[in-house]
């Protein structure tokens, strides 16, 4: 199911005229139209504010970095802000989701979980967190192969429960299968990127596209970080309106990995700038934050045993 529409059409003097209105309109109500926080105050900066609607934003990184984990809490973010999100997981159950949303939301290490030991005291923080996870405006959605079946999903929920979805989060791109399947793999990658890039720009209202991606192994054994280290970078460097790149750091004094500190890098963007940002990173319970909060966790217990 293609999604298409007839080409928009305007004439210079009728160009120039719709800009200033439609600039006149967003002052007035800027409220509606300044950019979207990814909850990530750092991010947000090198980003101009945050994310628009419309924008097609790939989120990369080597298998276990974390990427996943990231995208996910800034689809909370976005949940948090009242933006009706809907969330394609490849690669996890929505059952499997669940947990890393309530381990996050009840800042609760997701192990405990799967090995069933859940205390009275984490049953109350649970409760509280079903609470807070049941109000947020989004679906999820796992089970699904092409572009196309992102688009029946999104029309029948819009459909059947009369929402409007303002964003999706795709978990990730390279384990999706192009419509029409050609037999040679960077054309169908090429094939999906570019409908993932339509999509948010051609629904029936714009949509911010979140996609994970893997990086190619030229790049990741040379360490390079930049457009091109996407696997199937071609396409996708030529669709995407952001390019970020998750990455490890590295304790300069011992050379061991930080396992809570994480490098976020927009390697590309079209409306912003580039750069560079280190997060606080907790895999147990698929928490991501500014740094600031890697001192209170330090100082605060989280529910361990």
């Amino acid at each position: 199911m293609a999604i298409s529409r007839e080409p928009t059409i305007h004439a210079s003097e009728r160009l120039a005229h719709q800009f200033i209105e439609d600039l006149k309109y967003r002052v007035d109500n800027r409220d509606d139209f300044l950019p979207i926080s990814t909850g990530l105050t750092d991010l947000d900066q090198i980003l101009g504010g945050g994310l628009m609607f419309g924008q097609y934003v790939i989120w990369g990184g080597k298998q276990k970095v974390g990427k996943s984990t990231v995208m996910l809490n800034v689809a909370k973010s976005l949940l948090e802000q009242k933006i009706m999100t809907c969330w394609f997981g490849k690669e996890m159950t929505n059952m499997h989701m669940a947990r890393l949303l309530f381990a996050n939301v009840a800042r609760m290490n997701r192990l405990k979980f799967k090995q069933l030991n859940v205390t009275e005291e984490d049953w109350e923080s649970l409760y509280v967190a079903q609470k807070t996870i049941g109000k947020f405006p989004g679906y999820w959605v796992y089970g699904f192969n092409t572009v196309n079946d992102i688009v029946v999903a999104l029309e029948k929920i819009e459909k059947d429960d009369g929402v409007q979805f303002e964003a999706i989060c795709v978990d990730y791109l390279q384990l999706m299968e192009a419509n029409k399947p050609s037999g040679n793999r960077v054309n169908d990658l090429e094939s999906i990127s570019r409908q993932l890039k339509a999509l948010s720009i051609d629904w029936k209202r714009p949509l911010i596209v979140n996609v994970a991606a893997q990086l190619n192994r030229a790049s990741i054994r040379a360490g390079l970080m930049d457009s091109q280290s996407f696997h199937g970078a071609g396409a996708i460097e030529r669709d995407m309106d952001i390019g970020i790149i998750v990455t490890d750091t590295v304790d300069e004094f011992s050379g061991n990995v930080r396992e809570t500190i994480k490098a976020i890098t927009v390697v590309d963007s079209r409306d912003s700038g580039t750069g560079t940002t280190e997060i606080f990173f907790d895999g147990a319970t698929a928490f991501v934050g500014n740094m600031i909060e890697l001192e209170t966790t330090n100082s605060a217990s989280i529910r361990t045993r």
